[in-house]
């Protein structure tokens, strides 16, 4: 899908989060972007947006454990990136 900009939910200061766009990333040879589906939070995210953590550098994108979908593939990365032997291309669901 061809899109100019994507979205995050971004700490901006402890205890509030705002949705704000980003240029949607380049992909490089070497690279992929993957498109995030959904993240899951922890205690520690909890504990910085409620301002426990008052070391974690704001602004900042919380969240982690993502459910991916690949958007985009490099022109090397093409070839070389995979898992358990297959390549990853355009569509394919990940994890990290």
């Amino acid at each position: 899908m061809a899109r100019d900009k994507v979205r995050a939910a971004v700490l901006t200061e402890f205890g509030k989060l705002e949705i704000q766009e980003f240029p949607d990333p380049e992909v490089h040879a070497d690279s992929l972007v993957a498109r995030v589906v959904m993240a899951g939070i922890c205690g520690t995210d909890k504990h910085i947006y409620d301002g426990k953590a008052k070391d974690a550098p704001l602004p900042m994108i919380p969240g982690h454990e993502h459910v991916s979908v690949v958007d985009k593939v490099g022109a090397e990365a093409s070839t070389s990136l995979e898992v358990n032997g297959e390549v990853l291309k355009v569509g394919d669901r990940i994890t990290w």
